[in-house]
Order: C-alpha cells, then sequence, then structure tokens
C-alpha cells in the first residue's frame, strides 16, 4: 500500500511541476522572449534531462514523458531567454 501511495505523490508532484510550465511556455512562444532567470532554466532543463535518462534506464515510461515534457517546456523558455525575438508576434 505504502508504494501505491508514494507514486502517487510523485506522480502528482511532478505532473504539477509540468503544468507549470504549460502557461510560461505558451507566453513565451506568443511574445517571442523569456524574463525567467537564466540560471532557473538551465537548472531545470539539466534536472529534468537527467530525470528523463534515469526513468529510461529504470523503465519507468510515465516519468520519462513527464520529464520529457519538462525538458522541453524549459528547453523553449531557456531558448527565447538566450535568442529573445526583435520583433514579437
Amino acid at each position: 500500500m505504502l508504494i501505491y501511495f508514494d507514486t502517487f505523490v510523485s506522480t502528482v508532484g511532478l505532473l504539477c511541476i509540468v503544468l507549470c510550465w504549460i502557461p510560461q511556455t505558451m507566453e513565451t512562444l506568443k511574445v517571442r522572449r523569456c524574463t525567467v532567470n537564466r540560471s532557473f532554466l538551465i537548472l531545470t532543463f539539466v534536472g529534468a534531462v537527467s530525470l528523463t535518462l534515469h526513468s529510461v534506464f529504470i523503465s519507468d515510461v510515465p516519468f520519462m514523458i513527464l520529464n520529457f515534457c519538462a525538458a522541453v517546456g524549459s528547453s523553449i523558455n531557456l531558448y527565447f531567454s538566450i535568442y529573445p525575438s526583435e520583433h514579437p508576434n
């Protein structure tokens, strides 16, 4: 029973982290720039990629998908933090 609770809690936590990237990434894509702290974006990207690889090694498909989504969200924001558009749409 404890293992199911542990999985549930960790899944909820990761889902919340992934879901928080959606409004930020949509805004970033809209204005073609990101003002989120670049160090935060780099650390989040490296962490998400590391956890994606770990999920692959332990064959945990849900965490693979969720961490991959977090890596994509942070990479989009990181890209527009480094290369902001001069002419937003």
